[in-house]
């Protein structure tokens, strides 16, 4: 079945890409269009490597119930060890609001929730309402199950006429019936792996301070069958960007230590439909620690009813959103506006500020007169900005171009050297005499054409508390098909082509970051092909390194030393052009230190 998907997508891809095709020889852009069917071929290749079989295999077929009871033999000893040392220090309450589920469903979630491999835990269960037929007879089915103590599984009915119901007011409700150290939030119609609560606890004992730290894990989808659905697999990142969360990853499986979540005033009835958004945010703001528990421990069932399949169920959950990234801006400063563009919960934020950005804009160029003199003009129609350009003219044949940017009040710097994208860029924003009074640099290819509103997009942005460079996104002629959506590094390696180009494009996302195009995020890095720093923050990394990566990756590495100071890569997809990649330079295929992973191993570059 999944090769069966596998194959799907990519005949849906090779039928698109002959579409294109048509489109290229039309537009007389045919070698754009075979520098992009190469880069699709091979990330779709390793796409499709990643989804049906790395995704499938190397994670384990894990919710066959034969592979779980093997799961269950192997942690004996651990679940003992844990039983008996930490016992009365790390306990679990699993709280689980329920609200007229399917009783098949229901069965399968609270089954998983029962069956963890851990000793000290309960299960607590708030009935909001009246409920389906069944609802009860597979609560007691299960009760009978557990003859050795049916105690740990507790229901709590609860008036809906009387204490309000709704999910935050069940949920708040059994949260004060708990009687352990840390409460787990689940829903009642998921699945859970049965070692996630020893799962918890081991990173409980890795951490500093157990009381202030809110744990979560990687999810998956899974169908109403309970199979796993292709390319829904979930890696999320170790500690959450905050404050720059504007889409909830976070919540599955959510555990806060008891008395954090009291402190913080559990959940809001108000915010009904993002409420686990909303909690997250305000145990942001009150200073939690965040950890992700790296296994996938929670599967998000998607079926007619559920968010997970379509977020038009609840189309109240996109205000919700709204008012609690409203509110938590409010809490830290922060002048911003939340919108919700799409009503699918992935927000857009717009942030204020007080000032019209004065941009030094360089772009590097040689011959090319067309796409320079195009790239030039879309930057002087930029609105809401002061614009200060300057051009670095290297070994251009074609000396017209130099007087027509100067007609068009650009500053052209000559320097008659080998190429080195840093060097010339470093010595634009030393030497530039006209950009002496603009705070913020934008890094712009000749090959780039830009929307109106781009840049004052990126500087809104590049304003903001630890924002070190600011990227976006940019499509292939044609448009349909990004050329960059920010940049996302698997495993430790920063340079090589196949750790870092195929998580560069639309057709490439990996699992982790598919569907991200969209949302305004921080990221591993960002194209200086079109990206926004300030000026001090620039000279206080030392700018590009002209040594040992003066073309290829040096903005990778730029972003690189960004993070070693604190600062964030951000991509915004509200600011776009359209980038007609490699035309002016072509590509470069040489053995350097540039291209190697010689540099991070020996150098920590």
């Amino acid at each position: 079945m999944f090769i069966l998907k596998g194959l799907k997508r990519f005949l849906v891809i090779k039928v698109f890409t002959i579409k294109l095709f048509f489109q290229s020889v039309r537009r007389k852009q045919l070698r754009s269009f075979l520098k992009m069917i190469y880069s699709t071929i091979v990330e779709s290749v390793i796409t499709f490597w990643e989804q049906v079989f790395w995704g499938r295999y190397h994670l384990g077929d894990i919710t066959r119930l034969e592979w779980l009871g093997d799961l269950e033999k192997r942690l004996q000893t651990t679940r003992m060890i844990f039983s008996e040392k930490y016992g009365s220090e790390i306990n679990f309450s699993i709280l689980m609001p329920v609200y007229q589920p399917d009783p098949v469903f229901f069965k399968k979630a609270l089954k998983s929730a029962c069956s963890q491999c851990y000793d000290n835990f309960e299960v607590i269960l708030g009935l909001d309402g009246p409920q389906p037929p069944g609802v009860m007879s597979v609560i007691e089915d299960l009760k009978a199950g557990f003859t050795d103590n049916k105690e740990f599984l507790r229901v709590v009915k609860i008036d809906r006429e009387g204490s309000g119901g709704g999910i935050s007011n069940t949920t708040n409700i059994i949260a004060d019936e708990a009687a352990n150290n840390y409460i787990v939030l689940m829903d009642h119609d998921d699945w859970i792996r049965p070692d996630l609560l020893l799962r918890y606890a081991e990173t409980l004992l890795a951490v500093e301070d157990r009381t202030n730290t809110v744990l979560y894990c990687n999810e998956f989808k899974i169908d109403a069958r309970g199979e796993e659905k292709l390319n829904s697999f979930l890696w999320k990142p170790d500690v959450p960007p905050f404050p720059y969360v504007f889409v909830n990853y976070i919540c599955h499986c959510l555990m806060v230590p008891k008395k954090l979540f009291l402190k913080v005033g559990k959940l809001r009835s108000e915010c009904d439909g993002a409420q686990d958004y909303d909690l997250v945010l305000r145990l942001n703001a009150a200073k939690a620690v965040f950890q992700n528990c790296p296994f996938f421990l929670y599967a998000w069932r998607a079926h007619g009813q559920s968010t997970a399949s379509c977020i038009n169920t609840k189309d109240y959950a996109s205000s919700a959103g709204i008012r609690a990234l409203t509110d938590y801006a409010a809490s830290m400063n922060l002048k911003w506006t939340a919108e919700d563009e799409s009503a699918s919960t992935v927000y857009r934020i717009k942030p204020s500020i007080d000032v019209v950005p004065g941009i030094q804009v360089i772009i590097p160029f040689k011959d090319n007169k067309d796409l320079t003199l195009k790239c030039v003009k879309t930057v002087l129609a930029q609105q809401n900005v002061k614009t200060v350009i300057t051009a670095v003219d290297n070994n251009s044949t074609d000396k017209s171009i130099a007087a027509e940017l100067e007609q068009l009040g650009t500053e052209v710097l000559f320097i008659p050297e080998p190429y080195n994208y840093s060097r010339f860029n470093n010595m634009a924003a030393r030497q530039g005499k006209k950009a002496a009074g603009c705070e913020l640099v934008l890094f712009l290819n000749n090959d780039v054409e830009l929307e109106k509103d781009a840049l004052y997009e990126m500087a809104c942005w590049v304003y903001q508390p630890r924002i070190g460079i600011v990227g976006c996104s940019l499509f292939y002629p044609g448009g349909g098909i990004y050329q960059h959506s920010g940049i996302g590094n698997i495993g430790d390696s920063i340079s090589p082509y196949f750790s870092l180009v195929r998580n560069n494009r639309h057709t490439g996302l990996t699992m982790h970051l598919k569907g991200f195009e969209n949302v305004i995020r921080p990221v591993d890095a960002v194209t200086t092909a079109c990206a926004m720093m300030k000026r001090e923050v620039f000279e206080s990394v030392g700018g590009f390194d002209e040594v040992f990566y003066p073309i290829a990756y040096s903005d990778v590495d730029l972003c690189r030393r960004l993070k070693q100071k604190g600062l964030y890569s951000l991509y915004t997809p509200y600011a776009g052009g359209i980038h007609h990649e490699g035309a002016s330079r072509g590509t470069f295929a040489i053995e350097d230190y540039e291209l190697s992973d010689w540099l991070r191993k020996k150098l920590g570059r």
